[in-house]
């Protein structure tokens, strides 16, 4: 059963296997060292009383150790060095992508044409049924401007 502890600098709550009972380890986030408590129940020491002063246990003095001394007491950190750096090549862009063609028919150019040919023949049927629909002009004019971004991108 994993062991539970706290870190004293930074108060994140670990969970170590039991083979680390009694040893020290690194809290990951603040890199201070701490002992693994022998036992799951294990408390930690109780931190030493304040002393009684008019500020309510604060004085003006140092701490007796520095919290910061287990920190220093570590090796640094390896240079990984920059992974982009300012003087290596780049790679090249990838160039754009051709547009999509149906033989030597952009798809713009064709799809365009089909919606106007489909409001167009949609607006005559309706008209024979002596009925109006405002959807094929909306299909005619939709079916224009696919038309014409088509000769657009085909150009470029």
């Amino acid at each position: 059963m994993p062991i539970s502890l706290s870190c004293n600098s930074c108060q994140r709550a670990l969970r170590v296997k039991d083979e680390l009972a009694g040893k020290q380890i690194l809290c990951p986030d603040c890199q201070t060292k701490l002992t693994v408590p022998a036992d799951d129940f294990a408390v930690p020491p109780p931190l030493p009383a304040a002393e009684e002063t008019p500020y309510g246990g604060f004085t003006d003095q140092a701490p007796a150790s520095d919290p910061m001394s287990a920190r220093a007491e570590l090796p640094p950190k390896p240079d990984l060095g920059n992974d982009f750096e300012d003087d290596a090549p780049r790679p090249p862009r990838k160039p754009p992508k051709p547009a999509k063609e149906f033989g030597g028919i952009n798809a713009g150019v064709g799809g365009g044409i089909l919606m106007m040919v489909l409001a167009v023949v949609w607006f005559v049927l309706c008209l024979f049924m002596d009925r109006i629909a405002i959807y094929p002009p909306i299909l005619f004019v939709l079916g224009l401007i696919a038309f014409i971004r088509g000769l657009i991108n085909r150009e470029s």
